[in-house]
């Protein structure tokens, strides 16, 4: 049966396709067709969303109805996973830790030092506690390693850092200074130097230890910015468990690369 609708599904697109080059319609509606075809077998729902939400609660239904933010497609359900008061007020990215058999949700949190950084959260109880407590500046990247850790980046003008967390659900309550990068527990949250510093959007961490991450700036005012970057260890991760030093980590050492493009 499966088979049968993916086959229907690339006959549609095929067929919007062939329309679009024949008749200037957009590609765009041939993708979009597929993707609704489609996505009972690839996301499991009875078919997608037609048109964005156009819903609008007030402060006090969305505190009491969290749920009822979101407009999901056909065969989703929405559930809140916490709604703890210390809960961080700007959550942004997150991960599932472990990954193998995931009990929290590893968050950062994108407001100033003062308010807390990075949290655990439990995804049974909703429990949040906290990371790193505070010195962060708009924690927004989040990102798991292949040796067991977890990296967090600001995402901050060119000051922004990364840092790495060693032991994540055992390591409570750490603070760091922006200025020297030092924190209260080195040998657990460690100023990662070797991806230098800019506004860190997104970073992808390959597992043998290289890491490709942008930088959230616009260029302009004769200032650069939004460049991508490539980091490379010096020494690959090839496997084993999870470190439980810091200075073994691939991140400590390694050469970084700039994205450049030019005119020919």
């Amino acid at each position: 049966m499966k088979k049968k609708l993916l086959c229907a599904a690339v006959c549609a697109a095929m067929s919007g396709t062939a329309s679009a080059h024949d008749h200037g319609v957009d590609f765009g509606k041939a993708v979009e067709t597929l993707a609704k075809f489609s996505a009972p077998i690839l996301f499991g729902t009875r078919g997608t969303l037609n048109e964005s939400s156009t819903k609008s609660l007030t402060a006090d239904e969305a505190n009491a109805h969290p749920e009822r933010l979101l407009t999901v497609a056909p065969g989703l359900r929405v559930s809140v996973v916490s709604a703890e008061a210390n809960l961080g007020a700007n959550i942004d990215m997150m991960v599932l830790w472990p990954q193998d058999k995931p009990t929290h949700l590893i968050a950062c949190n994108e407001q100033g030092p003062s308010q807390v950084s990075v949290q655990r959260i439990d995804l049974k109880t909703g429990k949040a506690e906290d990371i790193i407590s505070g010195g962060m500046q708009s924690c927004d990247p989040v990102e798991v390693t292949a040796w067991g850790t977890v990296i967090v980046g600001e995402e901050r003008g060119g000051d922004g850092s990364v840092y790495e967390i060693l032991d994540p659900l055992g390591t409570t309550g750490v603070t760091l200074d922006r200025v020297t990068h030092h924190t209260s527990d080195e040998s657990r949250v460690r100023f990662v130097a070797s991806l230098g510093h800019l506004a860190f959007e997104g970073i992808s961490v390959l597992p043998n230890g290289v890491v490709y991450y942008q930088d959230e700036r616009r260029p302009g005012k004769g200032l650069p910015g939004g460049s991508i970057f490539k980091f490379i260890p010096s020494a690959l991760w090839t496997g084993g468990p999870a470190i439980t030093n810091l200075d073994a980590s691939p991140l400590a050492t390694g050469a970084v690369y700039g994205f450049r493009a030019g005119v020919h």
